[in-house]
């Protein structure tokens, strides 16, 4: 190339700006010959390679890496057939093509998985405090589940990063005893109950009677419950018999005196148990009371064997054992048939030494008539964890009776039941993330009006 042909190209340049850039990576791509050309330009004119060297270098530092594969052949031509350069260009430029082809796939695999991951990513709601408790054993589902927690100042947040959730429409929802027993209960079922429906609602609880669940129950396409607070409430259970055969009370009001006085107490061995609603309670309960030497009959509404029962009896045939019954134990829920159904009549026919206990809902019980039948003597004594009013008003006369025993609904109230009801949600979450069923579903004609 002579000097006005240089003059020329490098003028051409500076007056049009060329883009050598884009007119390189263009010829790479789509006209491999216009390379060779400029690559046998090169070849022939070494001696002005310094200054085309360098306006290479001014426009395409940020292509380097193919640059440099051009430069690679254009400066080792010699001996080069124009053939054998062409399909070298050839193939680069079939290199770059594909890689650019490859980059445009794999950007709309990412976004189509992006968009997919987004569309089957479930929202799960649950108390703060419930969370950092499972934390751990929850790791791993962050791209199948976002947690949104509703802390105990009943604000609402990304479990992630704490960012805070106004509108909130999860798909899963635990509800347990870090919302029933919380400051902002109202608050959390209020915002499970607009957004008008939830895939999967887990209550810690085994009762349906409360109205809130029942609402939610009718909003959730599977609603499942909890049976594990049962261990719990049977060592309450436990402790207020053995309490009462052994004559605690007594023992207590003589300590009290400084007397000393021998009183002969019962055993629990050969005791006769009456347990009215034969469920997960009732089950736990009998199986304990078998082991020391015990006698139990359960009462429900399903005929057949149930293990923690020598025998069960219809429900219709209640007040029928109740003579025989030691200690009367009410494990049922609450519904229009058991409401109220231990009355006058009913405390009339148990004995006058004998044990009642509450474990199901207060209102089971007309309070009325058993404080009149306790100062009358039949029974003896009552041991309640329920009571119709809850809290119990401190002007309620339950708190005084000398023949009552009262806690404030407390009996499943242990770590270990919340442990429990814990490994009941994940293990349902883990099903439910299978598609495989659930455990303790609550068919959906239950909650119909």
């Amino acid at each position: 190339m002579g000097r006005h042909a240089r003059g020329d190209l490098l003028a051409l340049h500076g007056e049009i700006g060329l883009g050598l850039d884009r007119a390189i990576v263009t010829g790479l791509v789509e006209a491999p010959s216009a390379c060779e050309g400029l690559i046998e330009g090169i070849d022939k004119g070494t001696a002005h390679r310094p200054a085309i060297g360098g306006l290479i270098f001014q426009h395409v530092g940020h292509i380097a890496p193919p640059i440099l594969v051009i430069a690679t052949i254009a400066f080792h031509a010699n001996g080069m057939r124009r053939a054998q350069r062409r399909r070298q260009i050839g193939g680069i430029a079939e290199v770059i093509g594909a890689a650019n082809r490859n980059s445009r796939l794999r950007r709309a695999c990412a976004t189509e998985q992006q968009r997919a991951k987004q569309e089957s990513m479930k929202t799960c709601l649950l108390h703060a405090t419930t969370f950092a408790r499972i934390r751990e054993r929850l790791k791993g589902l962050q791209h199948e589940i976002e947690f949104i927690v509703m802390d105990e100042d009943g604000l609402f947040s990304h479990a992630g990063d704490g960012t805070v959730v106004h509108d909130i429409k999860p798909d899963i929802v635990f509800g347990n005893t870090d919302v029933w027993f919380g400051k902002h209960t109202r608050d959390f079922m209020i915002t499970v109950l607009k957004t008008g429906g939830i895939d999967w609602f887990q209550s810690s609880a085994a009762g349906l009677d409360n109205a809130a669940l029942i609402s939610v129950g009718r909003i959730s396409r599977i609603y499942t419950t909890n049976h594990t607070q049962s261990e719990a409430m049977a060592e309450w259970a436990m402790w207020q018999a053995f309490d009462f055969l052994k004559y605690g009370p007594q023992h207590r009001a003589q300590q009290a005196d400084g007397r000393w006085e021998r009183v002969e107490m019962r055993e629990m061995m050969d005791s006769r148990w009456l347990i009215v609603g034969f469920g997960s309670i009732g089950s736990a309960v009998g199986k304990r009371v078998q082991l020391l030497g015990g006698h139990v009959t359960g009462a429900r509404r399903s005929p057949g064997p149930a293990e923690g029962a020598d025998h069960i009896v219809p429900m219709a045939l209640v007040k029928s054992e109740l003579a025989q019954a030691d200690i009367v134990l009410l494990s049922l829920p609450l519904t229009d048939e058991t409401a109220g159904m231990v009355d006058a009549e009913f405390l009339g026919a148990m004995r006058p030494d004998a044990l009642l206990m509450n474990l199901g809902r207060g209102p089971l019980v007309d309070e009325v008539a058993l404080l009149a039948a306790l100062d009358a003597g039949r029974p003896a004594f009552a041991a309640l964890d329920v009571t119709a009013e809850e809290p119990l008003p401190k002007d309620s006369p339950l708190w005084r009776h000398a023949n009552v025993a009262v806690t404030p609904h407390d009996s499943a109230a242990t770590a270990a039941t919340y442990i429990r009801a814990d490994e009941t949600f994940l293990d349902n979450l883990q099903r439910y993330l299978a598609n495989e069923p659930l455990r303790h579903v609550v068919p959906r004609e239950t909650f119909a009006d």
